[in-house]
């Protein structure tokens, strides 16, 4: 039946939870997209390119079957940006729009 759209108790909120698992994102009817991540810039790293990356999705679908990535593949780029290093994975991209907003104090 029809709903107010909302996570308004534990049991969804426990559904919503069991839903997203290990992921770190899943797209909500009359929301859009929840995202989690282990810090506030991987969070929106992931909203950002959780954006993107459907975009071209969808646009490359057009063209005919879609090759996704292994999951090895996956882990070696999820390792990769997870390092933490400073100019590098989540990091760099935070950095970056943090520039693009006016902010010099990138520090953690």
């Amino acid at each position: 039946g029809d709903t107010d759209l909302l996570i308004s108790d534990m049991s969804m909120g426990r559904d919503f939870a069991r839903v997203v698992g290990d992921g770190t994102c899943a797209l909500m009817r009359g929301h859009g997209c929840t995202v989690a991540g282990r810090s506030i810039r991987e969070a929106v790293y992931t909203a950002v390119y959780l954006e993107v990356n459907a975009d071209l999705q969808w646009k490359a679908s057009h063209f005919g079957k879609l090759t996704f990535l292994s999951p090895g593949e996956i882990e070696k780029i999820n390792s990769r940006l997870g390092q933490g290093k400073p100019g590098e994975g989540y990091n760099r991209s935070w950095e970056y729009w943090c520039r693009r907003a006016g902010i010099t104090n990138t520090r953690r």
